[in-house]
């Protein structure tokens, strides 16, 4: 029997091209930045404009990107936007974030160019998207709520960074996180709240999150900020400095890993803080409390008050990093000496003393750790 001929070779790449699977053609269009999506358009008609109906499609622009190009993609895209990171110039906020919400958008990133004399303000569209699931803002001004806001339900990740707030802005925030019921991470960096006058203090208002694992809050400024008992919260990055860390420090009753980062608004005065605020026997602070990063130590009284108060209530403590602040004048022996002398109340606790290491470290993690 004679063998079977083989099969007839397409006579270009173009009949392999509309005889796809939609199936894959869809997996080879997410696998692409988007702008080279669109421009597969121009490979075969099947292909023209089947970037615009793929669901799952991942959004970036930089500043380099001409914006009415920007705009034309937003518009033309006919799904639920899967993740959208856009650096948006002066004066396409409103635009833009219209469009994207309109057809609803899963995990945004707006990043807003900052001229000299103002920030963009962050347009009350956005208020309106119940599909979002992860939201960040980096460098806009967040005016009051709008009045329709209902929250964000699917909300499970939010960040804010260098945003400024209006005269309330504290309500802003304190809404905003109260009515995201899903939230499990929290990033508030270098916030900037007007005030009513120069001299009025900021009221108190209160961070609520009971699903909240991950917490991050950096700010040179008090702004009033309390923390509730957050029972689910895992880990902790704080870079506050005074009063306002002892506060915020004392509702992290759960916490497993906590970074603390201290703020010296000078280097010669030391702000003296009430240590007594933190009774572990009315908070249950630290009884969770595996892994500690102390960065910025200048050998303060209150500083080594607290660092004693760790060591000496955590029983569950496995490593403490402590690192030197750059313009300390004690040196890591002398530290490192004083702190050996506190009672443990883990005595399988490792204690590391530094010299500066620089700010923002990330929380070392050897391989021989042992897991949590």
């Amino acid at each position: 029997m004679a063998s079977p001929s083989p099969a007839t070779p397409p006579a270009d790449g173009r009949d392999l091209l509309t005889s796809l699977p939609e199936e894959m053609v869809s997996q080879i269009l997410e696998r692409l930045p988007v702008k080279d999506a669109v421009r597969t358009s121009a490979l075969a008609t099947p292909w023209r404009r089947r970037w615009a109906s793929c669901p799952g499609l991942r959004f970036a622009f930089s500043g380099g990107d001409r914006p009415a190009a920007v705009d034309a993609v937003l518009a033309a895209y006919a799904c639920i936007f899967c993740e959208l990171f856009l650096v948006v110039p002066i004066g396409w906020a409103a635009r833009w974030v219209g469009a994207i919400t309109a057809k609803g958008v899963k995990s945004l990133m707006l990043s807003f160019v900052i001229n000299s004399r103002f920030k963009s303000v962050l347009p009350p569209q956005l208020f309106s998207c119940t599909t979002i699931t992860k939201l960040e803002l980096l460098g806009c001004y967040m005016p009051p709520l709008p009045a329709f806001f209902q929250g964000f339900p699917k909300l499970v990740d939010l960040r804010l960074e260098e945003i400024t707030f209006s005269k309330h802005g504290r309500k802003t925030v304190e809404m905003l996180i109260a009515t995201s019921p899903s939230l499990t991470v929290l990033r508030i960096i270098d916030p900037v709240i007007e005030r009513d006058g120069d001299s009025a203090p900021y009221e108190d208002w209160v961070i609520q999150a009971p699903k909240l694992t991950s917490i991050e809050i950096s700010s040179r400024e008090d702004y009033g900020w309390q923390v509730e008992d957050l029972p689910s919260l895992e880990q902790a990055e704080v870079l506050l400095q005074g009063h306002q860390l002892l506060r915020v420090l004392s509702a992290m009753t759960r916490v497993t890993d906590l970074f603390v980062d201290i703020m010296h608004e000078t280097y010669e005065d030391e702000v003296e803080v009430d240590m007594t605020f933190l009774d572990v026997k009315k908070t249950g602070l630290l009884s969770q409390l595996k892994f500690c990063k102390f960065d910025g130590v200048m050998r303060h009284s209150s500083e080594m008050q607290f660092l004693e108060f760790l060591i000496s209530k955590a029983k569950l403590l496995q490593k403490v990093e402590v690192s030197l602040h750059e313009e300390s004048l004690t040196d890591t022996e002398v530290l490192s000496t004083e702190i050996s002398n506190f009672e443990k109340a883990s005595s399988c606790a490792e204690i590391i003393v530094n010299s500066f290491l620089g700010y923002h470290s990330e929380m070392s993690s050897d391989e021989d750790e042992p897991e949590n």
